[in-house]
């Protein structure tokens, strides 16, 4: 069964934030056991949202065939605490997430839109093993951000460390 990505965004997140964006992607980062995460944002003018690029690196497991058929189905999680539901929250921002995945001594790519088609998915063989994920957020298409704080690096850090400060703590 297909599930229409558009009207699945407006159900499950009416009134999504920004900060959602990072806090999903760090989420799924730490499930994929990364220990180390980037945050790269891009803006040429706040009063220029369409120049607006994110790209959110990690060295988790990475989309494997197994992870990547668990993200191709809506709703499909590994933990009861899970949903199935918070990459949609990216298409509430952005036209399309370019996500390129390195497990192993295998890359895959693909891109993560409302049109999403898991049979694009490219696979290919690399020279060196490495486990790296880059999502690049892009095409932000509303008309302003609703609030700018959500790009400022000292209030992401601490918005990021009060959402996950018990999970970081349990790592330690």
């Amino acid at each position: 069964m297909k599930v229409n990505l558009k009207q699945a965004i407006r159900y499950f997140f009416p009134n999504p934030s920004l900060e959602l964006v990072f806090i999903e992607s760090i989420a799924n980062s730490m499930d994929a056991e990364a220990t180390e995460i980037d945050i790269s944002i891009h803006i040429e003018e706040l009063s220029k949202p369409e120049t607006l690029k994110i790209k959110i690196k990690d060295n988790g497991i990475g989309f494997t065939d197994e992870r990547f058929e668990k993200f191709s189905k809506l709703l499909e999680v590994e933990e009861e605490s899970h949903k199935g539901v918070g990459r949609l929250v990216f298409l509430s921002y952005f036209k399309s997430v370019d996500i390129e995945s390195r497990f192993g001594r295998q890359k895959r790519m693909f891109q993560y839109s409302s049109d999403f088609d898991e049979k694009k998915s490219a696979i290919s063989n690399v020279s060196t093993s490495k486990n790296e994920t880059i999502l690049s957020f892009s095409n932000y298409y509303l008309k302003k951000i609703g609030k700018h704080d959500f790009l400022k690096p000292s209030y992401l850090r601490k918005r990021l460390l009060e959402e996950f400060y018990q999970r970081l703590y349990l790592m330690k």
